[in-house]
């Protein structure tokens, strides 16, 4: 578990980044829907799988002891990328090269980018 210092983000800042992180929800949200719906709940990018992919993500920032800011400073990351990320909340056609960065950000290798990509039979060319 790392013992990172959360960076300094002032309150002014905090409600600054979700106030652009719903804004950002507002946008994505119609485009996710209209994907997701028309999945089967196992499918790649269905709500479900959505949330289990999310939720994976969480678990492994919250295992290495790392809040969404200092590991988004980590990983050369805006925090709402990682709120988007663990909400569920991806594009899957631009997640695989940020996963693999942020995964040596977790834990210094991809180890944890290629055991996801596995258990979540994500397209093998992203």
């Amino acid at each position: 578990m790392t013992t990172e210092n959360v960076p300094e983000v002032s309150p002014e800042q905090e409600k600054k980044d979700m106030i652009d992180y719903v804004t950002k929800l507002e946008d994505l949200l119609p485009r996710y829907a209209r994907r997701a719906a028309a999945l089967r709940p196992e499918e790649v990018g269905s709500v479900e799988w959505s949330q289990g992919f999310g939720l994976f993500w969480r678990q492994a920032r919250e295992d290495q002891g790392f809040s969404r800011y200092s590991i988004a400073a980590k990983a050369g990351a805006h925090v709402n990328d990682i709120r988007l990320l663990e909400n569920g909340f991806i594009e899957i056609e631009q997640v695989g090269d940020f996963l693999r960065h942020y995964s040596a950000a977790l834990t210094g290798n991809a180890t944890l980018w290629e055991t996801c990509r596995e258990q979540f039979h994500f397209p093998q060319s992203q």
